[in-house]
């Protein structure tokens, strides 16, 4: 219980002080999504048929009907037979009061209850999913708010890259946050590199971090995107600003295709 209560205090006071950090914060707070991310980690292709089946014909119809959307969910891009199933959902939320109340919906959900079935009856033996991992995330100033992608119809090698940056310690994290509302948005913009949400991570693993997801049309788009911006004027003086030096201590990136039923694609 101490463990809790002390990460519970560490996640507020880590949302505080990037309230403080950041000009104008107060006046745009309001304005932030919460975002969900979980990782689902399958025990079978066979049981990944029906964790994909229950998304797409509960989970996501259940989710409309509290008004929590557009839903992503993924599939690591490079998986191969024999790789384990894999699926990540981003789920954004206007508040956290929502987040509690989709819950309590779910549960006296007749509707999701009769679709789910196959998955939430599975019992010892045929169990579904091996865990789950989740993580909260505070949506930037920056950009407060999940930004779905423009058509697919015309970009058939679409792909997205979750990529999460973690720092050495609670400051050197908020300082990150900062590089991004302050220059670094700005200059993704500018090149072409297209984000769908940006958060700060406020419960989960491997704090402090953030993690964000961007979406390419194909390789070669992605190529250019980065070459534009790792060679971009505004970069070259941003990344010798002694403020944020050593503000990032590892990067994890992920490259995921969207799922035939994904919200976000």
């Amino acid at each position: 219980m101490k463990s809790t209560v002390h990460s519970v205090v560490s996640a507020l006071a880590l949302a505080v002080a990037s309230v403080s950090l950041t000009p104008d914060a107060g006046a745009q707070d309001s304005s932030k999504q919460l975002f969900e991310l979980r990782v689902y980690n399958l025990k079978s292709k066979e049981k990944a048929e029906i964790f994909d089946r229950t998304v797409k014909d509960a989970y996501l119809p259940a989710l409309k009907r509290a008004g929590v959307g557009p839903v992503g969910v993924f599939r690591k891009k490079d998986a191969g037979e024999g790789d384990p199933e894999i699926r990540y959902m981003v789920i954004p939320y206007d508040s956290a009061d929502g987040m509690l109340k989709l819950k309590k919906m779910l549960e006296s959900d007749a509707e999701f209850a009769s679709a789910a079935a196959d998955y939430l009856s599975a019992g010892k033996g045929g169990e579904i999913v091996d865990r789950i991992e989740s993580t909260l995330l505070l949506g930037f100033d920056g950009m407060p708010k999940l930004k779905l992608p423009g058509a697919a119809g015309d970009t058939p090698n679409r792909y997205f890259e979750l990529r999460k940056y973690e720092s050495l310690s609670e400051m050197k994290g908020i300082l990150k946050v900062q590089m991004f509302n302050k220059a670094e948005l700005a200059i993704f913009a500018k090149v072409g590199l297209d984000g769908v949400f940006f958060g700060q991570a406020l419960v989960g693993a491997d704090l402090p971090q953030l993690t964000y997801m961007l979406v390419y049309d194909d390789e070669a788009a992605k190529e250019a995107a980065w070459k534009g911006f790792l060679e971009h004027p505004d970069w070259l003086v941003l990344k010798e600003d002694q403020t944020y030096k050593d503000t990032v201590s590892k990067i994890v990136s992920t490259f995921l295709l969207a799922m035939d039923y994904s919200q976000v694609k």
